[in-house]
């Protein structure tokens, strides 16, 4: 079992990083807890599995879509659990699978040991699926999604079929937020070892779903060797440093505000600021 409870809402953490950073050190990190990267991954399909039964305790059959990276290796091992728990499991890997190397081809072993099949991204039976698991490319985008990878994120969307991606929707940038030419459309996403800050930049909000986190057993580690320079900074976070208001103030005691903006048949911006000027707490706005 997981030493680190899944984390979701007010109870993430709050320290972002960059995909760069973790890869650089989480095998230390892992080295340091006494287990290794492969562990780590095993523990990440486990947690991907918590996270599936919790949003979908129903659900009977699942398509599993693995790229060829460790990203892919986390939906082998999701497999292999989801697979002995008795669901139906169709596995596609994008590409050959005997490319697959280190990690995610010891994932793709064990796979077939449980007398798991490997299916083609061709033969990915979408109808018959209640959900997708995206294992495709994870954090290891960078620049443009190559067009075999294009065409099957355009599928997962067009099914309507809820996605739960595997640490990053396919095809969302994971230091940024930025999609440069299409991404997965998840109803839920889990992260590992630390929260990547795109998840929370750029066009996150309308591909992440509910955003879960496992640190997979190494949090107090990969913290102490990894100190993270991004925060994320909720209204929970700050509620405390607002002031009680009398109930006998009124709009003179709380400051005012002058915008200057706006021309002929130019409203819009100004008028914008002006009415986040009064939401925010000011006494009296002028335009």
């Amino acid at each position: 079992m997981l030493s680190d409870q899944i984390k979701t809402k007010c109870s993430l953490p709050h320290s972002l990083y960059r995909a760069q950073q973790i890869k650089d050190f989480e095998g230390e990190a892992a080295e340091l807890a006494g287990t290794t990267l492969y562990g780590l991954m095993k523990r990440a399909g486990e947690a991907c599995y918590q996270v599936f039964k919790t949003r979908f305790p129903d659900v009977k059959h699942v398509l599993v879509l693995s790229g060829k990276g460790n990203n892919g290796g986390d939906g082998y091992v999701f497999a292999a659990i989801a697979k002995d728990a008795g669901l139906s499991v169709q596995l596609c890997q994008m590409g050959d699978p005997a490319d697959l190397t280190g990690d995610a081809a010891q994932a793709r072993n064990a796979w077939r040991i449980e007398q798991g099949v490997i299916d083609g991204i061709e033969q990915a039976d979408f109808e018959t699926a209640d959900v997708i698991v995206d294992a495709l490319l994870g954090t290891g985008l960078s620049g443009t999604v190559r067009a075999e990878y294009q065409r099957l994120i355009y599928k997962i969307n067009q099914t309507k079929k809820p996605v739960l991606s595997i640490d990053i929707p396919s095809g969302l940038n994971s230091d940024t937020g930025a999609i440069s030419d299409v991404a997965v459309k998840a109803d839920a996403t889990i992260s590992f070892v630390g929260l990547k800050q795109g998840l929370f930049t750029g066009r996150a909000a309308e591909n992440c779903g509910q955003i879960y986190f496992s640190g997979l057993g190494i949090t107090e580690q990969f913290t102490s060797i990894c100190p993270s320079n991004v925060l994320r900074v909720t209204y929970q976070d700050m509620r405390y440093c607002l002031t009680q208001r009398s109930r006998t103030s009124h709009k003179g005691f709380f400051g005012k505000t002058l915008l200057l903006g706006g021309n002929i048949g130019m409203p819009g911006a100004v008028r914008l600021a002006a009415e986040a000027a009064l939401r925010t707490g000011s006494g009296l706005v002028k335009v």
